[in-house]
C-alpha cells in the first residue's frame, strides 16, 4: 500500500425546526453496476491471485491491506466456493442474489445441490 493521504469534507444534514419532525430518508435508486455480491467476488478473485503471485503473504495480510477483519475476509473468499455456474451469473449480472444467501450456497457440501439452492434464492 502507499502512504497516500484522502482528506474529504462531510456536511452535516441540516437539523429540524423545532417541533418539526424529520425528514424521511429518500432510499436512492439501485445502481445499474455490479451487485455488491459480484464486487466481493471479484475481490476474492483479485485477492486470490495477489496471493497466488506472492503479492500479499497470506489471507490476515490481505485483511490488513483491505481494512477488514479476518473473519470479514473469510466471508468474502468463501465466495470462491461457489459453483462456476453461479460465480458467472453473478458476474455476468444474471443473477443479483445477495451475499448473504450466497453464503447460505456455499454451506451446502455438493455443488447440485448448491445450483439447486441458488436457483431457489434466485427466484425469491
Amino acid at each position: 500500500m502507499s502512504g497516500a493521504t484522502v482528506r474529504c469534507t462531510f456536511v452535516p444534514a441540516p437539523k429540524p425546526a423545532p417541533g418539526r419532525a424529520a425528514p424521511k430518508a429518500v432510499r436512492s435508486p439501485r445502481p445499474s453496476g455490479p451487485s455488491r455480491a459480484a464486487r466481493m467476488l471479484a475481490l476474492a478473485h483479485y485477492v486470490e491471485h495477489q496471493i497466488e503471485d506472492d503479492a500479499i503473504r497470506d489471507y490476515a495480510s490481505a485483511a490488513d491491506a483491505l481494512g477488514v477483519t479476518r473473519a470479514r475476509l473469510s466471508q468474502v473468499m468463501s465466495l470462491l466456493l461457489l459453483a462456476p455456474e453461479i460465480q458467472e451469473a453473478l458476474l455476468t449480472g444474471k443473477t443479483h442474489a445477495s451475499e448473504r444467501s450466497l453464503r447460505a450456497v456455499v454451506r451446502e457440501p455438493v455443488w447440485v445441490l448448491r445450483r439447486q439452492n441458488h436457483q431457489t434464492e434466485d427466484k425469491t
